[in-house]
This record gives structure tokens, C-alpha cells and sequence, in this order.
């Protein structure tokens, strides 16, 4: 075996900055509140410490080489793991580069070969010189090469996209859950002193405090977006998709265009509006990772009318206009809102039960509010749901909370379609569920309530030799 490399630089500066996480510094304030501030000085220096031994111990025992075509990665002491990777057998690998790393050249690469299964990554890299990307490159992913196409987001475009973003209701709900949690964080005092002030101010001034605060969760909302898709670009190099961006970190993603399994078109309810869709890419790999959407995004905004024209030249199957689609039928909406009350229902009476508010009038109120949303969120995913196709295609559309997707799925691609029949509307009505490979997964697409005769041309264009007695 050739001579194994330790990571390019003190790469546990990195992780030892991982292992202090949000948990980790919220005990700790809580330490300096509760307990008075030798107790948090020990507590920080404990967290700290701990973090550090466990960040120099990965680093230590970290190894990787590549000789004779084969990457080889070991790690641990005790339970010692060797990994073989034939730089062949690579399918996908994803780089990204943290500001702080730029200056010392040294990048991390997740790395995925075609037979590998799992949530993670086959193999990672956490600091390495970009010599080993190089090097990597030179078997099976992107050459440094002039890209044969390229798309590069425009600055009017990026703004669009992050102000129409709704990533401010996750901010708001952590700020939400934060807020709840003040009691356990803060002394007594400082609350009651809080509560006072704030009884002493008028009703347009706490309406001014609330409106503040939606107005800073957009800012940074935005300013997140901004940073995440910072000089965007997909681009065509050596016959691969390579999409890069990111300001803080810098993140480049190479897949071989016969892994995606599938496009998909996302609006959410802004972005309907104003005839705005996001382009992403399903792909049998986890290196294609958008963070918790496990998909990779190619296209963050584009316009209605440029969608198809522009990404059909990226993937060659894509459809330069979509097949002709029959929509859900209107006399069935109903079944969508009554499904939707039903299952949100039952979560109602839990709570109820569980804080004994039966003859709450406030907490009665709150639940018809709720039922009545979720209703009209199923009024909302019936209208979107649609299904078409021609010899090659199949186009699927589907409802979901604040918007809709668009799948476009090559018919060699789909792992499975399944047709479901409602108990008591056998004669009528079917539910079509395609199943297409999604990350190391499966993404299952369901348009429910179309007609018979829609699910039988289904499955005619799917298996047309083989019967299917719910159809035929």
C-alpha cells in the first residue's frame, strides 16, 4: 500500500468548531445564569475542551491516499475502518470550500460510487488540497476544461429568487420556539420585568415591535438566500452537469447526466404568482445533496415562459413542450379537503385531550381555524394534481403545502407505478403512484382520484403486455 496522507491542515479546527453546537452554547448560558459565573466558566471550559480532544482525536487517525487507481481513506483506532474506492467506480463527487479553507487551497469532497446505498456518502474528505480533486478528475469527473454550455444566474435574477423565498417560516418558528423556551433560559426577574414594560406600551407600538421583527426575519431570509446562491452557474464540462455556488462556502456538485432519475419544477405560492419555477434535478446519489431536499437544485429561478427552452439544451430528454395533461376532476375536490380534516382531525382531539382544554372557548376557535386552513389546503392540492404523457414521458403534477411541483420522469427511468383503488369508488376512480429512485431512496409521486379510463392509459403507456385487473 502507498504511503497515507493526513489531512492538508489542522482540519480539527474545523470540526472542533462543529462539535460547539446550538445546544452546547445554550446550556451554557444557562449555566452562566443559573449557576453564577464560576459554574459557566468551568462549563466552558469543559464544552471547549471536550470539543477540541474529540476534533484532534478524528484528525489524528485520519488517512487517505490515492495509488494504482484507488482511493484509499482509514480512519479510527479501536474499531479501525479501510475503505477502497476504484477512482472508476466514482459517480458523483461534491466540493465545497468554506472562505477560511480558500486561502490554504484545500477544499472537502463527498464522494459516491454507483454501488453504494446509504444515507451518507461513501466516502469524505474533509480538508484535502485541491491537488486530490485534480487527481480525482483525472479518471472520472469534471476535467478543467472550457464548459461545452453554461448557465450563470443574473443578479436580477438572484434577488427574485431570494425575496420570494419562504425561508423566513422556519426563522420565525425557531424564533417562536426560542421565545418559549425564555422561562427556562432567563431568571425570573428579567422576565416579570419584561412583561411590565411591555403592558406598558401601547397597542401600536407592540404592533410596530411584531412588524420589526417579520421585517428582520425577511432580511435574513434573504441575505441567506443570497449567500447560499451566490454567483450561481451550471455548466457542461467533459460531458457532465456541474453546478457551483455559495459566498461563505463555495459548493460545486459534478453528476453524470444518466443519474438523474428525474426533473422536477417547484413553485411555492409566491413564485406561482409570479410565474417563477425552480429547476432541480432527482439523481441517484446522496453527493448531489441539496441539504435537506437531498436534491440538486440547476436552476434556481427561471420565468414560465424561458423554463423549458432553457434546461432542455442540459438534459436531453427534458420535453421541449409538455405532454397533454388531464387534470383531477373538479367533483372530486371535495375528497381532498375531507382526507386533509380527517387526518388533522384526529391530531386536533390529541391536543385537546393532552392539555384538557375541552371547554375552552380561545382553544376551540384555534382548532376550526385549523381545520378550516387544512381544507382549504386540500382545495389547493386537488386543483394542482395532473397527469400526461407521450411515447417517452411522463409528467406528473402535484399539490403541497405553499405550492406545487412538476415532475418530468423518462419512462426507463421509473422503478415502479402502482395504481390504488378507493374502496368504495372501485368502478370510478384510481390513484396513481409512481415510484422513481431519489437520492439512495425512493421518491413516490401520487395523484389521487382520476378517472378509470386515465389509470388504464397509465398503465397501457407503463406495462402495455402486462394485465392489470383493476383496469382491464
Amino acid at each position: 500500500m502507498s504511503r497515507l496522507h493526513l489531512l492538508s491542515i489542522p482540519i480539527f479546527m474545523d470540526r472542533f468548531l462543529r462539535q460547539v453546537g446550538l445546544v452546547a452554547l445554550i446550556g451554557v448560558v444557562n449555566s452562566l445564569i443559573r449557576g453564577g459565573w464560576l459554574v459557566g466558566f468551568l462549563t466552558v471550559v469543559g464544552v471547549l475542551a471536550l470539543a477540541a480532544i474529540v476534533a484532534l482525536w478524528r484528525w489524528l487517525f485520519f488517512r487517505y491516499g490515492i495509488a494504482n487507481g484507488v482511493l484509499t481513506i482509514q480512519n479510527g483506532l479501536i474499531a479501525k475502518k479501510v475503505t477502497h474506492i476504484p477512482l472508476a467506480n466514482i459517480q458523483t463527487i461534491q466540493q465545497k470550500q468554506w472562505f477560511f479553507f480558500k486561502p490554504f487551497h484545500v477544499v472537502e469532497l463527498s464522494i459516491e460510487t454507483s454501488g453504494h446505498d446509504s444515507g451518507r456518502p461513501e466516502a469524505m474528505l474533509p480538508a484535502v488540497d485541491e491537488s486530490v480533486l485534480a487527481a480525482l478528475k483525472q479518471t472520472d469527473t469534471v476535467a478543467a476544461a472550457t464548459p461545452e454550455l453554461a448557465y450563470t444566474i443574473s443578479s436580477s435574477d438572484l434577488n427574485q429568487y431570494a425575496w420570494t423565498s419562504l425561508g423566513v417560516i422556519p426563522i420565525l418558528l425557531g424564533a417562536l420556539w426560542l421565545f418559549g423556551r425564555l422561562d427556562d433560559l432567563l431568571p425570573k426577574a428579567w422576565i416579570r420585568q419584561a412583561q411590565n414594560q411591555l403592558l406598558t406600551l401601547g397597542i401600536f407600538l407592540i404592533v410596530g415591535l411584531v412588524m420589526l421583527f417579520l421585517i428582520l426575519g425577511l432580511v435574513v431570509s434573504y441575505l441567506n438566500q443570497l449567500q447560499k446562491y451566490y454567483r450561481f452557474s451550471l455548466s457542461v464540462q467533459s460531458g457532465k452537469l456541474v453546478t457551483e455556488r455559495g459566498f461563505f462556502q463555495r459548493n460545486q456538485v459534478s453528476v453524470a447526466p444518466d443519474r438523474i432519475q428525474a426533473l422536477r419544477f417547484n413553485q411555492n405560492i409566491i413564485r406561482q404568482w409570479l410565474h417563477l419555477f425552480t429547476v432541480q434535478a432527482l439523481t441517484a446519489s446522496k453527493a448531489a445533496d441539496d441539504q435537506a431536499n437531498s436534491n440538486l437544485v440547476m436552476i434556481p429561478v427561471l420565468k414560465e415562459n424561458r423554463l423549458l427552452q432553457t434546461v432542455q439544451p442540459f438534459v436531453n430528454w427534458s420535453p421541449v413542450a409538455y405532454p397533454e395533461a388531464t387534470k383531477v376532476p373538479s367533483s372530486t375536490y371535495w375528497r381532498y379537503s375531507r382526507n386533509m380534516m380527517l387526518g388533522n382531525g384526529i391530531f386536533v382531539a390529541i391536543i385537546l385531550f393532552i392539555v384538557r382544554q375541552w371547554t375552552s372557548p380561545l382553544w376551540w376557535s384555534l382548532a376550526v381555524i385549523w381545520l378550516l386552513v387544512v381544507a382549504l389546503q386540500g382545495l389547493y392540492a386537488a386543483r394542482q394534481g395532473a397527469i400526461g404523457f407521450n411515447q417517452q414521458l411522463l409528467v406528473a403534477q402535484v399539490g403541497h403545502a405553499f405550492g406545487r411541483s412538476r415532475y418530468v420522469v423518462p419512462r426507463n427511468k421509473v422503478q415502479s407505478l402502482v395504481l390504488q383503488q378507493p374502496i368504495l369508488l372501485r368502478h370510478t376512480l384510481v390513484h396513481v403512484v409512481i415510484n422513481v429512485r431519489h437520492g439512495n431512496s425512493n421518491q413516490e409521486i401520487t395523484i389521487k382520484y382520476l378517472p378509470k379510463s386515465v389509470g388504464k392509459l397509465v398503465w397501457q403507456w407503463y406495462a402495455p403486455s402486462l394485465p392489470n385487473p383493476m383496469v382491464d
